[in-house]
């Protein structure tokens, strides 16, 4: 099977990997995301990952591919997705439906959403995985406890003051 997905969409739409974006910038969440992947590759599966920037090429044997000038990175993904039209079957990952899911209408693709695509993503590996409940992952998925300001930079998001006992 071939994954085609959408980087930029995955990174900033995914709790673990945003939480790393926040803590490392985008170049660490995008390292960890393609190692991630590098890893969780087996069998048939191939993954090609496309970014609106950034440098491309072949890392932890997972395709990376850059929107070239002009284009966007669903320019690519639709590219990339018509090219690999054959035998295998494409699944495309991105969670902006309308712009790239309706776009691959008429092609032998399947779309799937960015949080369907977590569970595949995160999915405990290696012997007894098959065994792990839906609890077991619902814990994985868990982000950690917010840290120092973060709270108070959350409030200050959402147009809040803290309390005056939580400073």
């Amino acid at each position: 099977m071939i994954w085609i997905i959408d980087g930029n969409n995955l990174i900033h739409r995914d709790p673990r990997l945003r939480s790393i974006l926040e803590q490392s910038g985008f170049e660490g969440a995008r390292r960890f995301l393609e190692a991630e992947l590098g890893r969780r590759r087996g069998g048939s599966d191939r993954f090609h990952v496309v970014y609106d920037g950034g440098p491309g090429g072949r890392r932890s044997g997972v395709s990376i591919a850059v929107a070239r000038a002009g284009k966007t990175a669903d320019d690519e993904i639709l590219r990339l997705a018509r090219e690999a039209r054959g035998g295998e079957q494409i699944r495309v990952v991105t969670s902006d439906r309308h712009t790239i899911g309706g776009r691959l209408a008429g092609f032998a693709v399947e779309w799937v959403s960015v949080e369907e695509f977590r569970r595949v993503l995160w999915r405990p590996t290696g012997p007894g995985s098959e065994l792990a409940s839906s609890d077991d992952e619902a814990a994985a998925e868990k982000p950690d406890a917010p840290r120092g300001r973060e709270v108070d930079r959350w409030l200050e998001e959402f147009g809040e003051e803290p309390r005056d006992g939580d400073q």
